[in-house]
């Protein structure tokens, strides 16, 4: 099987620098199991993979699992799109499981436009705290999938030590610790 792969590095104008991403086109879909063994061989943060057709539509892969919406996965399938697969658009739709993402570039610089998610307000839990080593002012989730964990001060964030095997036993995705 061929598939044309770019290796990216988003949010970076320096080669090995910012964060890398894959971004593999496809003719068709392929099955998810071959789109996460791509995934896991490609070994980076995110595989964004690209079906063209009448629009384009994407999924991205972690070395691991689907993701549901990547903004440097997005950002790199922008730059593709934009500078070798379709060099004369200025905006773009990418229809994802996420809705649709808009993309847009103008000179150098792309732009993304993504649907808002509303986090809802949770109570904190012993374990979220055991493994972040504190107790959060607020806490934040959405569809218990990702948490946005806020605390009272910038130190609190500098001096955190956390406890990454505690922390996957939650079950997020992701867990976000920002201070005021």
């Amino acid at each position: 099987m061929k598939i044309p792969i770019y290796h990216i590095d988003s949010f970076s104008v320096n080669q090995f620098g910012g964060n890398p991403a894959a971004v593999c086109i496809l003719e068709k879909w392929l099955p998810d199991n071959i789109l996460q063994s791509i995934a896991t061989e490609n070994h980076l943060p995110a595989t964004a993979f690209l079906v063209r057709g009448t629009k384009y539509s994407t999924r991205w892969f972690t070395p691991e699992y689907e993701i549901d919406l990547c903004g440097h996965g997005t950002l790199a399938s922008g730059y593709v799109i934009f500078n070798y697969l379709a060099p004369k658009l200025e905006k773009i739709e990418l229809h994802s499981s996420a809705g649709i993402l808009r993309v847009s570039r103008q000179n150098e610089l792309i732009t993304l436009d993504f649907p808002l998610k509303e986090p809802e307000q949770c109570p904190s839990s012993p374990l979220l705290e055991k493994g972040l080593g504190q107790k959060p002012v607020e806490v934040y989730q959405y569809r218990a999938e990702r948490c946005l964990v806020i605390f009272d001060n910038e130190e609190q964030i500098i001096k955190m030590k956390p406890d990454m095997q505690t922390l996957k036993q939650l079950g997020y995705r992701g867990i976000i610790v920002t201070a005021r």
